[in-house]
């Protein structure tokens, strides 16, 4: 299946989207901004929270990942707004593959 949905572009300022960060439950927007950008380098190994958190608030992510998360993606917002989504047509299943082993630590079958 291939990604046809259009993206609403983004034209919030700085300011308003930091305060949303505040908010954002980061382990859900990094793979978001991913799949959004179609850049999976984004979902990376420092920033993956701890598989044996769930339940836990920020998916088990200390304090140092949050707020490394939150720079990470202020900056990938800021581009996305200033250059607009550029994730193309992909595959949703490969998306969804990527972001699972991300998520998990492990390698999907």
């Amino acid at each position: 299946m291939i990604n046809s949905q259009a993206t609403e572009p983004l034209t919030a300022d700085d300011e308003t989207i930091r305060t949303a960060l505040n908010d954002a439950f980061l382990p859900a927007l990094l793979p978001a901004l991913a799949q959004a950008t179609g850049d999976f380098s984004l979902l990376r190994e420092d920033l993956r929270p701890p598989a044996a958190a769930p339940g836990m608030l920020q998916g088990g992510m200390s304090d140092e990942q949050q707020s490394q998360a939150r720079d990470f993606a202020f900056d990938v917002l800021k581009t996305l707004r200033d250059d607009g989504a550029n994730g193309g047509q992909r595959s949703i299943e490969d998306d969804v593959r990527r972001i699972f082993e991300w998520m998990t630590g492990s390698p999907a079958s």
